[in-house]
């Protein structure tokens, strides 16, 4: 699909992946000289202060990397609650350790 001056990119999802999205989006658009608008739709109320979201709990390696890198940015240290040296991983078919 392409995407053309003045157009509206529309995302369900403000979690990371649609954040991301949006900010690779508008990034690209600038790379290539188009002037587009990006609207996230976030069904959670945050400005009400009623859900404290805290992301997909669990960030991969990579995640860092992939932000600064690919998009030139950093996650700021205060966002982070702590560091893991593993986690388990549950589903109805088996459980998985990640380490």
């Amino acid at each position: 699909m392409l995407i053309n001056d003045g157009d509206t990119v529309c995302i369900v999802g403000g979690g990371p992946g649609g954040s991301a999205c949006a900010m690779a989006l508008l990034s690209e658009a600038r790379r290539v000289g188009r002037k587009i608008d990006v609207v996230l739709f976030e069904h959670k109320k945050f400005s009400e202060h009623r859900h404290y979201n805290q992301c997909i709990g669990v960030l991969s390696p990579p995640f860092e990397d992939i932000l600064k890198n690919d998009l030139d940015l950093t996650l700021p240290d205060n966002l982070v609650l702590d560091n893991m040296e593993g986690y388990c991983l549950h589903s109805d078919l088996l459980s998985l350790d990640l380490v």
